[in-house]
């Protein structure tokens, strides 16, 4: 959030970065500090035969889950609304303004409650027999695919975004989605290898 959205005030106010209790939190910015934690953690277990990508198959699964969380306490929060809209199912957020918009936030909730479900379906159904970084990919796909779509119904974060074709969220999510896409087709690639070996 801090380098991508709001660059020159926390450039000009370095030490703010540290205030995490006054916002400043991204999607885009755990997807890169996760991994990076996580090559730390398997480089010091490596003993334990759990490769890199094994480690996030199985951390990206219930992430999915942590991410419905996240979505329903910026519901809760009424923060990152939807635009204006007449649909049924509009919402008011006061603290915004008046408007009926889009709940943006429930749909991401729904969408990454979904995922966790085919993730975790797809896990039990092959167990010890998927390959490695499919569900990785697949987490990608589903998580920053969703994220691009969704965009088109949120209001601007900040001022800049005003008229650009795509906003920073789905410019940022465009790399993701390309890595997902090249971990799940790697792994559907090995899928029907990895079946026929166990018969």
């Amino acid at each position: 959030h801090c380098l991508f959205y709001q660059p020159d005030y926390y450039l000009a106010h370095p030490l703010e970065i540290l205030f995490v209790w006054k916002g400043g939190y991204a999607s885009h910015g755990a997807a890169i500090a996760i991994p990076i934690a996580l090559w730390f953690y398997a480089r010091a277990h490596a003993a334990t035969q759990q490769s890199f990508l094994w480690i996030l198959d199985r951390i990206c699964y219930v992430t999915a889950l942590a991410a419905v969380m996240i979505r329903l306490a910026n519901f809760a929060n009424s923060e990152i609304v939807g635009e204006p809209t007449d649909v049924p199912w509009a919402m008011i957020f006061p603290e915004v303004d008046m408007q009926p918009r889009h709940p943006t936030q429930l749909y991401e909730a729904a969408w990454y409650l979904l995922s966790f479900f085919i993730l975790g379906r797809v896990y039990r159904r092959y167990r010890e027999r998927t390959p490695q970084g499919i569900l990785f990919g697949a987490f990608l796909l589903l998580v920053f695919g969703f994220r691009f779509v969704i965009e088109f119904l949120k209001k601007e974060q900040v001022p800049f975004e005003v008229g650009m074709p795509l906003n920073m969220g789905q410019i940022l999510s465009i790399p993701f989605v390309l890595i997902g896409l090249y971990f799940f087709a790697r792994g559907v690639r090995q899928l029907p290898q990895r079946i026929g070996s166990t018969l």
